[in-house]
């Protein structure tokens, strides 16, 4: 399962934490 952390720095990115 790769690109986990890709998706939360463009989750991060959108700022909808």
């Amino acid at each position: 399962m790769s690109g986990n952390e890709e998706e939360a720095l463009d989750r991060r990115s959108d700022g909808e934490d």
